[in-house]
């Protein structure tokens, strides 16, 4: 008996698990961030988006030097790693779990400082 075109379909697709996909989606929110920072530099060019898997990279030059910040799923923390590389030199690194870390990590790796916490009122 042949099999039917959706019966073909099924076999070769891999079920997504709702881990997988949130991770997906806090990796893509945060390439939104640091595509935030990025547009309000001055003189960027080159600025190349590459996704791998169970990561991601970014590469841009800026003031003649070649940077690149490299950001990695952790397989035993279940969060993701960042680091910012200058000229092939590391020169930050920080990690993140969730959304409410973007801003630290975003502050780090861009600026060599953590964010205070904001006050609960």
């Amino acid at each position: 008996m042949m099999k039917t075109k959706k019966e073909k379909n099924e076999k070769n697709t891999a079920q997504v698990t709702v881990t997988d996909y949130d991770n997906a989606v806090v990796m893509t929110n945060f390439i939104v961030e640091i595509q935030k920072k990025l547009e309000k530099f001055s003189g960027l060019s080159e600025v190349r988006f590459v996704p791998k898997m169970d990561g991601y990279r970014v590469y841009y030059k800026a003031d003649g030097k070649d940077y690149k910040i490299s950001i990695d799923k952790k397989i035993l923390t279940n969060g993701f790693s960042v680091k910012k590389y200058v000229d092939g030199f590391k020169k930050a690194s920080a990690s993140f779990k969730s959304p409410e870390q973007y801003e630290n990590t975003v502050a780090k790796i861009f600026d060599g400082k953590k964010v205070k916490a904001k006050k609960k009122k």
